[in-house]
């Protein structure tokens, strides 16, 4: 056994167990808080291990944090410094005390949907299809209500929402709300600004610290670029599958043929996907929220991405690293950076230095760091 010094800081780095990119966070956060000097050790949701550290990273859906929750929640004496970054979707900045009341209140009553036996029972004789699509349906009479009033507070066109959306981000605010209450979230830091908006809105303090670049995000393989337009994603989102489906009537008028990669599309595949794009799409399944990962794997790749308007497209710089235009407007704004190479190499090649020289994780977890008042090797 290797024995370290521990005049150098331990940062525990805490993610959720789930399949797709997110095991790849722990490897990214890993070599970036490495690169600053500093320990990284990579824990399971839970683990008393944090309690020997200096700091606990967490990131990625945080309702799976509940271990720690425990945990650190019923610590009296000294314990790690504890950090959120905060990475998933929240309600928007605009959502009314009254729609959030209305959100509380309706998984409050999808708890008690899960606790009863007799949900379990008739869930228990069903197939795995049947079993979602009866999930489907406890979701969408559940959280009509919810649904119903925070699209009021979204500007039109942007209120076709799908009811568990509107679950998925309530359920995080919510543990959120609680868990910063109890004390035991030291730091809370959010990857775009509307999320830092909303929690402060609400009381919450949190800081601001971007998504940062990392090489297992993806790589220039210098392919030729034969997809014209390329959409990765899932379509299960009501309002992106109608966005979506307009564009693909529009772009067939035109010529243009829409490349979507709906099913897991991982690693190496999707990097060898993405150097195959001129252009990557960005529709969003909340219209509030920039799509970090998207953005960071397309202009890794040297896909120029065109996007829907972002009201906050903070940290990138619309017209430098990004198109953004309306969905009605999306077709043209294709067919002219496609008929346009060297306006679109020039957006292309702004957004990847960017991201390489500026927007990388290593910055992004040195700010963090700063902050937090955790002294680390920095340039700065």
């Amino acid at each position: 056994m290797i024995k370290i010094s521990r005049n150098v800081p331990q940062i525990c780095i805490g993610l959720p167990s789930k399949a797709g990119d997110v095991h790849q966070f722990g490897r990214m956060l890993c070599d970036a808080v490495s690169e600053t000097g500093l320990i990284p050790i990579q824990v399971e949701d839970g683990s008393p291990a944090v309690l020997q550290s200096d700091a606990l990273l967490l990131i990625g859906d945080c309702h799976s944090f509940d271990g720690f929750a425990r945990l650190l929640d019923n610590i009296r004496g000294t314990r790690p410094k504890t950090i959120l970054w905060q990475i998933d979707p929240l309600p928007p900045k605009t959502l009314t005390p009254e729609a959030e009341k209305i959100g509380e209140e309706a998984l409050q009553k999808l708890e008690r949907h899960k606790r009863s036996l007799r949900y379990k029972a008739i869930n228990a004789c069903l197939t795995r299809a049947m079993r979602q699509k009866r999930k489907r349906a406890v979701y969408k009479s559940v959280f009509r209500d919810f649904k119903d009033q925070m699209v009021r507070t979204i500007t039109p066109p942007f209120n076709n929402l799908d009811e568990e959306s509107c679950k998925f981000i309530m359920r995080g605010y919510l543990w959120l709300k609680r868990n910063a209450a109890r004390g035991w979230l030291d730091h809370i830091f959010c990857t775009i600004p509307e999320r830092q908006q909303f929690l402060r809105s609400r009381g919450i303090s949190a800081n601001y610290a971007p998504l940062g670049y990392h090489p297992i995000m993806g790589r220039r393989l210098n392919c030729q670029r034969d997809i014209e337009a390329l959409f990765i994603g899932t379509m299960k989102n009501c309002r992106r599958r109608g966005v979506m489906g307009n564009l693909r009537k529009d772009l067939d008028s035109k010529g243009i043929t829409l490349h979507n990669a709906e099913r897991s599309c991982f690693g190496d595949e999707r990097t060898a996907l993405l150097n195959r794009a001129a252009i990557s799409l960005n529709v969003p399944m909340l219209p509030w929220e920039v799509a970090g990962l998207r953005f960071l794997m397309s202009m890794a790749c040297g896909a120029m991405v065109i996007s829907e308007q972002i009201e906050d497209p903070t940290p990138y710089t619309p017209g430098v690293h990004f198109v953004q235009v309306g969905p009605s407007d999306i077709p043209d704004a294709i067919e002219y950076y496609l008929n346009n190479r060297e306006e679109r190499n020039r957006i292309v090649d702004a957004a990847y230095n960017y991201i390489t020289r500026e927007l990388t994780m290593e910055n992004s977890i040195m700010k963090i760091l700063r902050e937090v008042g955790i002294p680390h090797n920095t340039p700065y």
